[in-house]
């Protein structure tokens, strides 16, 4: 269980920010997960070929 020193909600996650608020402060001495990103963070490049 981590708080937020941002809005001081309590939540369970392994991500790196307050699903509240956003905020990358947490309390209580949690660590921040490097292999969860928020999905905004994330981009997919595609591209299209064309078949015959």
């Amino acid at each position: 269980m981590r708080n937020c020193k941002n809005c001081g909600s309590t939540y369970f996650s392994n991500s790196e920010s307050c699903p509240i608020c956003g905020s990358k402060e947490t309390v209580n001495g949690d660590q921040y997960s490097k292999a969860n990103i928020p999905a905004s963070s994330a981009t997919i490049d595609i591209s299209a070929e064309e078949t015959e």
